[in-house]
Parts: C-alpha cells; structure tokens; sequence
C-alpha cells in the first residue's frame, strides 16, 4: 500500500513539472485544448469505474486511490487541473508555472516524507515535512520568476499544505501561490524586498570589513578550506558507536545540500562580495547550508550538538570576515540545510 502511495505522490510531482513545461513550450491555445482533453477523458474513465466499468486507464490509476476515492469520484487530479488551466489563462505564463511547481513539488515531497514515516496528522510532522517541501519548491520556482516573489507565497502555501483545510490542497495551494506571486509582482513588493535584502547585505558587509581582524585572515582562510572536511568528520563519527545508518544518512544529507546550493547557483547567478577571492557565484552559501545540515541532523544529540553549533557559529564568522559571502547567501544555505535535515532525519 505504502508504495502505492509513494507512486502517487511522485506523479502529482510529475504532473505539474509537465505542465508547466508544456505550457512553456507551446502556445496557450493548444496546451488549454490538451488540458482540457486530459480533464475530460479522466471523467469519462473515473464515470465508468463508479458505475463498475474498466478500462485500460482505469486499471493505471486504480491502486492509487485512497479513502473515500474509492467509491466516490476520485477530485484530486480534477482540481489540479482545472486550478492549473486557470492559472495559465488568467496569469502570465512564468507566474503561473511558478505556482503549479510550488503545489507540486511543495505538496508532493511532504506527501513524500509523511508516507516513508507513515505519520500524516502530528502537527508538528507536518510542519517540518511542509518546510522541506517547499524549501525545495522555491528553488524550483525562481527558474520561472524572480525569486524575491516567492517567499511569502511558498511560506503561507505550506502553512496552508500543513492545516489540514477542508478545501482540497490541489486547489488551494496552486490558486493561493499564482495569486501571492502575481501580487508580489504587480505591486513591486518583489523589487522592495530584494532592495530591503540588499541594504541589509551591504551594511553586514560594511561592519564585518571595518573589524580589524586583517591577522586572522590566513587562520580563516584555512578554516575555510578545511570546514567541509570538519562537517564530514562529524557526520562519520557515528560510525564509532556502529551507528553506521546515522553515519550514512547525515553524509547524504551533507551531499543533497551541496547539490542543492551549486544548482541553485548556476540559476540564481549572484555576484559575490568585491573582496571575495573565490571565483563563481554566491547565492546560496554551500558552507552555511553544511552548518544548517549538522545542527539540524544533531541538535538533540548531547555532545555533538555542542559540536555542531560550534562549527555553525565558526561557519558564519569565517565567511562574513572574509567577505566570502553576502549575509542573505549565508541564512539562505543555512535554511536550505536546515529545513531539509528536520523531517529526513527522522525517517527510519
């Protein structure tokens, strides 16, 4: 049964990446017309499985049903397409893409966790479940629209993912976000975000290169080098007790949030700080998103996550001094690392 759910949930995520990369790709008339077709021919096969009918489509679908799905016309993927060929005809098409991706990926991954655990109602679950899920759909995201229009729409979807509302998540959570996006946008708070982001940069940056610590620079730049092999030391300690899974689990966790934040990156293309004397871009932070990583993964534990927010506090002097890094960069990756670690570490 569990995989079956798992499967479900993989192809909600599937799904609205396909549409919006369909809608990106072809004109608006034709992916409406396909929309439309899917939506129609799905009914037509969920009519003649309630009156006890089957058919090669229904015979795909079937083991996905849960609940009252099962004798009852299966909603879900109605409502996600409707609010998605909604969306794409009322919004612009990047806005639009953005908020399918949000729902999908936002939604789909904490379905994702809440099933490999097999709790779905503890609030607090469902919280760090939905954090992690839409941490990853707003870097998704920011390849349709700027990324300042996607805090606040990707924060009040997972809150609204985790509430439990009445209203079915397929529509609330793609309405809510292409709405929050387009809003963001077409009142410039997008624009007045990333400048309140930037005076708040630049003045950590002013602060941290008046500090007159210039015969430090060769000790952090060391610790620098040699931080990622420190973070990979603790997550190996476990391996002295045989916790070899505990080992193994923080170690992936430490290569998801490396990827993540080189991906991100490449798409993201922030400058670094003038006197940065590392090539490539800044945004997000890899070495705070290792530090989000550890305390997350270890903050419970009695010694090492005394350990851990050493390192995390050491992580963060040492970048801001050296001007490595912009201080929005460093609590991006830290929060990446972060709210990715919560849920997974608790998975068996």
């Amino acid at each position: 049964m569990r995989n079956w759910e798992l499967a479900r949930e993989s192809i909600h995520i599937a799904l609205c990446f396909t549409a919006a990369t369909l809608y990106n790709q072809l004109d608006l008339t034709t992916a409406s017309v396909l929309t439309v077709s899917i939506i129609t021919a799905y009914l037509l096969n969920e009519y003649a499985r309630i009156k006890g009918l089957r058919t090669p489509l229904t015979r795909l679908y079937n083991r996905l049903l849960v609940g009252e799905e099962v004798k009852q016309l299966a909603l879900s993927p109605i409502y996600l397409g409707a609010a998605t060929l909604a969306l794409m005809n009322l919004l612009p098409i990047g806005e639009a893409s953005a908020a399918v991706v949000v729902a999908g990926l936002g939604d789909g991954f904490a379905g994702l966790l809440r099933t490999v655990k097999g709790e779905r109602e503890k609030p607090s679950w469902r919280l760090k479940t939905a954090l992690a899920g839409f941490t990853l759909a707003a870097l998704a995201a920011s390849l349709y629209v700027d990324p300042y229009c996607l805090p606040v729409a990707c924060l009040v979807a997972a809150l609204m993912e985790m509430s439990l509302m009445r209203l079915d998540d397929n529509i609330s959570v793609p309405v809510t976000s292409g709405l929050l996006i387009h809003l963001s946008t077409s009142t410039g708070f997008n624009k007045t975000l990333r400048e309140a982001v930037e005076t708040m940069d630049a003045t950590v940056y002013t602060f941290f290169k008046q500090v007159p610590l210039t015969g430090l620079t060769g000790f952090l730049t060391t610790l620098d080098a040699v931080l990622p092999v420190l973070y990979l030391a603790l997550a190996f300690s476990g391996l002295r007790e045989g916790r070899w899974r505990d080992s193994l689990k923080a170690v992936g966790l430490l290569a998801a949030s490396t990827v993540l934040a080189q991906w991100a990156k490449v798409f993201f293309r922030k400058p670094r700080p003038p006197v940065s004397v590392k090539t490539g871009y800044s945004f997000p932070s890899n070495h705070a998103a290792l530090a989000g990583v550890s305390v997350g993964y270890y903050r419970k534990a009695r010694y090492l996550s005394a350990l851990a927010y050493a390192l995390s506090i050491a992580t963060v002097v040492e970048i801001l001094i050296l001007g490595n890094h912009w201080f929005s960069d460093v609590v991006a990756g830290f929060l990446i690392g972060l709210f990715i670690t919560l849920p997974i570490r608790e998975l068996p």
